[in-house]
């Protein structure tokens, strides 16, 4: 995972962020 291209690197962080936001708001809709 530390030798990873930055671009790549990138990709993931934004994937990632998008996953996180979603399960946020699934989250707020359960409760």
């Amino acid at each position: 995972m530390e030798n990873m291209p930055s671009r790549s690197r990138i990709t993931f962080s934004i994937t990632n962020h998008r996953l996180g936001f979603k399960i946020m708001e699934a989250g707020q809709l359960i409760s």
